[in-house]
């Protein structure tokens, strides 16, 4: 049998961070313009492309539709649209459709792995806040649509509670075990010093964590006894 606890760290494996010790869950969760319902209770919401956060709660959540990665950026191009269009090699902004169509067929559980290991690869090197844990929400409803397969992401730290520090750099980063998004939006849009947008096309990433990643993901599945989207056909 799995276990329900999975730790996530830097290559080394010391000072890991347990990243099932603590999770939150909700049976309902619900956004619109700016709010999110949890359990029925109005919460202030922020909003991104690639996930939203609840800053009371310190619950951040990926965007996902039916268990996978979906970006909700007005320029974003729709699932559908890409399937309709099967040049790798063509653009779609700054990115190529065969990267669109890559972060789209991923689903959401491998997405907050891969964060909940590079945010504890980054907060051992003093560059990130300290990821809490994972947050699940059973049924989830965005902007009157219901998604079947619920929500999910990772509690994180309060990164304006921590100390003021100078931003850091590329090569800190890679430094610490982690690859940066390709547009570095990880590097030019820190916050208080600290690396927090880890989500893009093409996002930041755990370098050589594919074993540790999806340990940590059939370790998520199992605490929530989630549906492995992978199973499903789309």
């Amino acid at each position: 049998m799995t276990s329900d606890r999975s730790r996530c760290g830097d290559r080394g494996g010391a000072g890991e961070v347990d990243a099932l010790s603590t999770s939150r869950v909700f049976d309902r969760l619900a956004t619109y313009r700016g709010w999110a319902w949890a359990d029925a209770r109005p919460r202030r919401m922020r909003e991104g492309a690639w996930a939203f956060y609840l800053p009371a709660l310190g619950a951040k959540f990926l965007h996902g539709r039916d268990g996978y990665v979906v970006c909700h950026h007005p320029g974003a191009p729709d699932p559908a649209q890409l399937r309709a269009r099967p040049d790798r090699s063509a653009s779609w902004g700054a990115y190529s459709l065969g990267e669109w169509m890559d972060v789209y067929a991923k689903d959401v559980v491998t997405r907050v792995a891969e964060n909940l290991v590079a945010a504890a690869r980054l907060h051992r090197a003093g560059l990130g806040p300290r990821p809490l844990g994972v947050c699940h929400a059973r049924r989830y409803r965005r902007r009157g649509r219901d998604d079947r397969w619920g929500a999910i992401g990772f509690l994180t730290e309060d990164v304006w509670a921590l100390p003021r520090k100078p931003d850091c750099t590329d090569t800190d980063i890679v430094a610490a075990g982690v690859r940066v998004d390709k547009l570095r939006s990880s590097v030019r849009q820190q916050l208080n010093g600290y690396v927090t947008d880890l989500n893009s096309v093409v996002g930041v990433a755990p370098i050589d964590a594919d074993e540790e990643v999806q340990g940590l993901r059939q370790a998520i599945l199992t605490r929530f006894a989630l549906p492995d989207p992978l199973h499903r056909a789309r």
